[in-house]
Parts: C-alpha cells; structure tokens; sequence
C-alpha cells in the first residue's frame, strides 16, 4: 500500500489507531554501551558527538536514568546504520595528530 492510498483510508475512516515501535523499551543502559563499543568510542566522544554530557552518557549506561524521547529514538537509528553517526562529525589524521572538524 503506498502513501497516498493510505492518507485516503485513514480519510474516509471514522475511526483508526495508530501503532508504532516502543523503542523506549529496547534502548536501555545495556543498548548504549553496546552501541558505543561498536563505534569504539569513548564516553567523552560519544557524548560530544550526540551533543549530550558524559555525565548523560554514564548515568544511561549505569541505568541510572533512562534514555527517552528523541535521543532513543536516535540511539535507534544509528544502532541500525552506523555511518548515520558519520553526519555529526568527521576528523582526519594530521602528521600524527586528530584534528577534528
């Protein structure tokens, strides 16, 4: 069913219920970490790339406090594509150095 066939069903229907994924439930300490490790980043690197605090990052990996909202949703995403991540940053290797841009 495309788009527009469904915008006309959902139209012409009194009533309809709509069903998304809970990905609250999915993205937990344990998710974050994982997802982390994968990318091979630091807690301080992956709090900056995300645009949250380390301190964010620990207490989500801790299960301190939960990971909600958008930043789940996002956790989400780029556990599903990691080269999603690669549109929030970039570096490159200077004589020896990071330089990030």
């Amino acid at each position: 069913m495309n788009k527009k066939s469904i915008i006309e069903v959902l139209k012409s229907s009194n009533h309809y219920s709509v069903f998304y994924a809970d990905i609250e439930k999915e993205v937990n300490g344990e998710f974050v970490k994982n997802l982390r490790n994968k990318l091979n980043m630091t807690q301080n690197v992956f709090a900056s790339v995300l645009g949250v605090t380390k301190k964010t990052i620990e207490k989500w990996e801790q299960g301190v406090n939960p990971v909600k909202g958008c930043s789940a949703r996002l956790l989400y995403l780029i556990s599903k594509d990691v080269s999603i991540v690669k549109e929030f940053y970039s570096f490159e290797y200077i004589q020896g150095t990071l330089k990030e841009f």
